[in-house]
């Protein structure tokens, strides 16, 4: 299922108050949320730059330490997207140093590390740009992770064949007669279904990028 890029928009005082919220450490729902989100992103980005699934979690996890060490140098910035760029090049960088053993350029990479994490997301303009392939991907990965954590949510409060059925309708692109005839379902009520839980899914992507985009 694909919503408009504008579904995705957050607001930068909402989306700064949960980064702001991650300097506790003993905040176990902010973290959880953050945590949910960009974890996928993250080892998504990974696995496209060559890593294998374990090799994946390991840089991820080791990006999640990175951050918890330098959130508490954020400081707000009104530019969309920073915080998100700023933790795309850490997770760049935490990719070539995982592989430095085999980069001619690992000596330089790996004593910039410290700096790199001591910027913090305020001082992202002094790091090296990603490429626009990267940038690309990455927002195309966030905007993915960000509905199919949405799309969980959804189906915590809706019973389960009212949610199969939207599920096929949206991701499978299954025929409304053969929903209906799958699950037993009347054919209006599949459409007047989608059209309910496709606000409430835009509403909760709201939600999630005002928290953390």
């Amino acid at each position: 299922m694909n919503l408009p890029p504008d579904e995705f928009q957050p607001s930068p005082l909402t989306r700064a108050s949960l980064l702001l919220r991650l300097r506790n450490w003993e905040d176990t729902v902010s973290w959880a949320e953050f945590y949910r989100l960009y974890f996928k992103l993250i080892h998504r980005y990974c696995r496209r730059a060559g890593l294998n699934h374990g090799e994946a979690e390991e840089v991820a996890q080791d990006v999640f330490r990175g951050v918890a060490e330098s959130i508490g140098k954020f400081t707000p910035q009104p530019r969309r997207g920073s915080f998100r760029r700023w933790l795309l090049n850490l997770t760049r960088w935490r990719v070539i140093d995982y592989r430095r053993q085999d980069d001619v350029m690992a000596p330089r990479v790996r004593a910039r590390l410290p700096e790199l994490e001591n910027t913090g997301p305020a001082l992202i303009e002094t790091l090296p740009d990603p490429t626009v392939v990267e940038e690309e991907s990455w927002e195309v990965d966030w905007r993915s992770a960000v509905l199919e954590a949405a799309m969980e949510q959804i189906a915590k409060k809706v019973p389960a064949k009212k949610f199969q059925a939207f599920d096929i309708y949206n991701r499978r692109n299954w025929p409304v007669a053969r929903i209906a005839q799958e699950l037993g379902l009347n054919p209006a009520s599949i459409y007047l279904l989608n059209y309910r839980l496709t606000r409430r899914l835009k509403k909760e992507v709201a939600r999630l990028s005002q928290q953390i985009g």
